[in-house]
C-alpha cells in the first residue's frame, strides 16, 4: 500500500466518529442532478408525498436511469416516528401496525420508547430466497440456547417503507407470491420450524424492468398503482449532460453532492408542504363522473383504476400547490394509471374472447387465394377415388387470429434445474421454491432445520453437548428439496406443404403466434423448423425474440411436398445442440402437420409415392423410427397436432404420436374452430 492510500485511510478512520456513521451506505447520485426523464421523476415523487398510490412499475430499455433514479429518492423521503429498536419499525401508537413484541409491551406499560428516522428503501435482490425475504429461525442462537428466536427478513426492514425490485420481471414466481400476500394483506406472518409470528408489512412497491426480457405476471402488474416507460434521452444536448454529470460525479462525489444539496433541500420542502395540502384537496363531482368514464373506455378490470386515478390526481394537485383537482391533473393521472391497466375491448364468441384482429380483410385472404379446384377435390374424395390432391403453388397465407389458450403443462420429472421459469414443475438446487421435503443427500448447503433436529434428538442423551443446547453431528444434517417451475425450449415443427392448404394453414399461424405469445409470458425460449418441398429448415434457433418469431411465421410460404421426416430429424439435431449448451433446458418439441408423408429421408425410385404400394411403406417406416428415436432420448417432451379434416388412411398422426411418446389432438374431433378450439381446451 502506498504513502496515498495509508494517508486516505487515516484520514477516514479520524473523520468516521465525527460522521456519526454508524452503517455502510452507498453514496448515491442526487436526484435534482438527474438530467430528462421528467415522467420518472414526478411519478417517484407523486408516491413519496402520497403512500396510498401503491407503489411505481418502470418499464424501459437498459442504461435509462431506472434504478439510479429510484436509490437518489432516499435522500428526499421525510422522517416518521417508530418504536425504538424494533427491526419492523412498528408505529409508535396504532396498535394495528404494531409487531407481536410491541403490542404485548404496549399493553403492559401503555406506552412505547420513540424514535425518529428517515423512510427507507430497501433493495429485494432477485436471487434472494424465501428464508431472507420473510424471515426464519436464528440457528446459532437456537443451537446455544436450546431456544427459538426470529431472525428478520428483507419484508420486516422495508415496512413503512419502500420496498424496490429490480428487474422484477425475473423474480421467480414463488417469490413474487409471497410479495403478493403481504402486500395486499399488510401483515408478514412467519410459521416455520415451530415459530409463529406475525408483523406488519407496509410498504411501497417499486419494480423496474426492461419488458425485453419477459413479461410481468398480470396479479403483480395490477398491484402497483402507477406505471410509466421511459426511453432513452433523444436530444443530443441532454445525452452531453448525461456525460458531463457523470464525470463530474465520479471525480469528486462529495462536492458533487454539495453542489446539489440547496435543490435537494427545496424538493424536499416542497414534498412536505404536499404532504400538508393534501387532505385538504378536493375533487368535484364532474371529475370523478369522467373518472369512471374514462376508466370504462379503456375496458379496466375491476375498479382498482378508478380509485387510484382519483387518488392520483389528488396529489398531483397537491403537488402543484392547490387544493382543487383541475381537468390537467385528471388528464396527467390518467396517463400513470392506464398504461398497464387499459385493454382493447374483445369481442365474444361461444363464451371466450377474441382478440381483434390485427390485419385487415384483404389481408387475411380473398377467393384468388382459395385453389379453384377444392370443390372438386372434395367430391373426388367423397366418391372414394384415391387421387393426390394437386400441389398448390407457394403461397404466404395470412396470420390467424391470437386467442387465450389453456398452456401446455409438463410434468416434472427426476432432474434437478437452476432455470427460472413460469411452466413446468422441477426440482432445484437453488436456495429459492418451495421446501417439499428433505433429504441427507448433500448437494448445496440449503439446511432443513426442522428435519435436522428431529434427526439429531433421540441421540442427545449419548452425546456431549460442550455448552450447546443440542449437539449435531455430520450424519444428522438435512437439505431442503425444493422445486419450482422452470422454463422450457417450445419448438415448433411445422408442416409448410400445399397440402394444408389456405385455412388450415391460415389456422395454423394463427395457433403457433398464440403459443409464442404464452411462451412469452412464461418466459420460455421458442424455436421454429418448417418443411417443405424436399427438405426441412432451421427457420429460428432458440431465441426469447417474440417479435422475431412472429415475423418469420407471418412470411412463411406454403407449398410443395410433405417432407416429414426430414422435419423430425432436423428438429431433433436443434434440441440436441440446445441441450449441449443449456443442458438443464425442458425442450417441448411441437409437431404440427397433416401427418401425410410424401417425401424420403433416402432416396428411392419410387419417389413420388404417395398411393405408392411399394414406396409408402418405407417412408412411413423412416418416419416412424425417427418419432421412436425420439422417444427413447428421454430428455425430449413431444406434442402432435394433426392438422387434417380427412379420415383415411393416409392421416398417421396417431400412429406418429404413439411412437414420439406425444400427446396427440386431431382437429375434427375439436368441431369447427380446429386448432383454435384444441388449444384453448388445452
Amino acid at each position: 500500500m502506498n504513502l496515498t492510500r495509508i494517508s486516505l485511510c487515516l484520514f477516514v478512520a479520524k473523520l468516521l466518529p465525527k460522521m456519526n456513521i454508524t452503517q455502510y451506505r452507498p453514496i448515491v447520485f442526487p436526484f435534482t442532478a438527474l438530467v430528462g426523464q421528467e415522467r420518472l421523476r414526478y411519478a417517484l415523487l407523486l408516491n413519496a408525498i402520497n403512500p396510498r398510490l401503491a407503489g411505481l412499475l418502470i418499464q424501459g430499455e437498459k442504461g435509462t436511469a431506472k434504478s439510479t433514479a429510484v436509490r437518489a429518492l432516499a435522500d428526499l423521503l421525510p422522517e416518521i416516528e417508530v418504536v425504538k429498536d424494533c427491526v419492523f419499525s412498528c408505529h409508535p401508537y396504532l396498535p394495528n401496525k404494531m409487531c407481536d413484541d410491541c403490542l404485548k409491551r404496549f399493553k403492559d406499560s401503555g406506552s412505547l420508547p420513540i424514535a425518529r428516522r428517515k423512510i427507507r428503501i430497501v433493495e429485494l435482490p432477485v436471487s434472494a430466497t424465501e428464508d431472507r425475504i420473510v424471515g426464519s429461525i436464528d440457528f446459532e442462537y437456537s443451537l446455544k440456547t436450546g431456544s427459538r428466536r426470529l431472525e428478520p427478513g428483507i419484508l420486516a426492514y422495508a415496512n413503512r417503507g419502500i420496498l424496490y425490485v429490480d428487474e422484477i420481471n425475473l423474480l421467480p414466481d414463488s417469490l413474487a407470491d409471497l410479495l403478493l400476500d403481504a402486500a395486499a394483506l399488510g401483515i408478514n406472518i412467519i410459521e416455520r420450524e415451530g415459530i409463529s409470528f406475525k408483523h406488519p408489512a407496509e410498504f411501497i412497491l417499486i419494480g423496474s424492468m426492461n419488458p425485453e426480457e419477459g413479461e410481468l405476471r398480470p396479479q403483480l402488474l395490477d398491484r402497483f398503482g402507477l406505471c410509466i416507460t421511459v426511453d432513452s434521452l433523444p436530444d443530443p444536448i441532454q445525452r452531453l449532460a448525461v456525460i458531463r454529470r457523470q464525470l463530474e460525479f465520479e471525480q469528486g462525489p462529495w462536492a458533487f453532492i454539495q453542489q446539489w444539496q440547496s435543490e435537494q433541500f427545496h424538493l424536499q420542502n416542497r414534498i412536505w408542504q404536499a404532504q400538508t395540502l393534501l387532505p385538504q384537496v378536493e375533487i368535484s363531482a364532474e371529475l370523478l363522473e369522467m373518472i369512471s368514464e374514462i376508466c370504462l373506455s379503456n375496458n379496466t378490470a375491476g375498479h382498482r383504476a378508478d380509485i387510484l386515478m382519483c387518488a392520483t390526481a389528488k396529489t398531483i394537485a397537491a403537488f402543484e400547490g392547490r387544493q382543487q383537482v383541475i381537468l390537467e391533473d385528471l388528464a396527467r393521472a390518467a396517463e400513470y394509471v392506464l398504461l398497464h391497466r387499459g385493454r382493447i375491448p374483445m369481442p365474444v364468441q361461444g363464451g371466450i374472447p377474441v382478440p381483434v384482429p390485427s390485419v385487415s380483410q384483404e389481408d387475411k385472404g380473398s377467393d384468388t387465394m382459395v385453389p379453384t379446384n377444392l370443390g372438386e377435390q372434395d367430391e373426388a374424395e367423397d366418391q372414394g377415388e384415391k387421387e393426390e390432391p394437386p400441389e398448390t403453388p407457394d403461397s404466404i397465407f395470412p396470420l390467424g387470429n391470437p386467442f387465450h389458450i389453456r398452456s401446455i403443462e409438463v410434468h416434472r420429472d427426476r432432474f434437478y434445474r437452476q432455470r427460472y421459469g413460469r411452466r413446468s414443475p422441477s426440482k432445484t438446487l437453488a436456495k429459492s421454491g418451495r421446501y417439499v421435503r428433505s433429504t441427507s443427500v448433500r448437494r448445496n448447503d440449503d439446511l432443513a432445520l426442522d428435519a435436522t433436529i428431529r434427526t439429531a434428538a433421540p441421540h442427545q442423551s449419548s452425546r456431549e453437548k460442550k455448552g450447546l443446547a443440542i449437539a449435531i453431528e455430520t450424519s444428522d444434517i438435512r437439505e431442503k428439496v425444493r422445486e419450482r417451475k422452470i422454463g422450457n425450449l417450445l419448438l415448433f415443427v411445422v408442416d409448410a406443404s400445399g397440402s394444408m392448404g389456405t385455412i388450415l394453414m391460415s389456422e395454423t399461424k394463427g395457433a403457433i403466434f398464440s403459443l409464442l405469445l404464452d411462451a412469452y409470458k412464461r418466459r420460455d425460449k421458442v424455436g421454429l423448423v418448417a418443411f417443405r418441398e424436399d427438405s426441412a429448415e432451421i427457420l429460428l434457433p432458440p431465441t426469447n425474440s417474440i417479435e422475431l418469431a412472429k415475423k418469420l411465421l407471418e412470411e412463411l410460404p406454403t407449398g410443395g411436398k410433405t417432407p416429414l421426416v426430414h422435419g423430425l430429424v432436423t428438429g431433433y439435431q436443434l434440441i440436441k445442440s440446445h441441450l449441449r449448451k443449456e443442458s438443464q433446458s425442458l425442450p417441448i418439441m411441437i409437431l404440427i402437420s397433416d401427418c401425410r408423408p410424401n417425401v424420403p429421408w433416402h432416396e428411392t425410385p419410387y419417389y413420388d409415392y404417395r398411393y405408392n404400394e411399394v414406396g409408402y411403406p418405407k417412408v412411413l417406416e423412416e418416419v416412424l423410427s425417427m418419432a421412436q428415436y425420439i422417444q427413447s432420448e428421454g430428455q425430449i417432451k413431444s406434442l402432435v397436432i394433426e392438422v387434417d379434416d380427412r379420415y383415411d388412411h393416409m392421416s398417421k398422426g396417431r400412429d406418429i404420436a404413439e411412437a414420439m411418446g406425444a400427446q396427440y389432438f386431431r382437429i375434427q374431433d375439436l368441431q369447427a374452430k380446429g386448432i383454435v378450439r384444441l388449444l384453448r381446451n388445452r
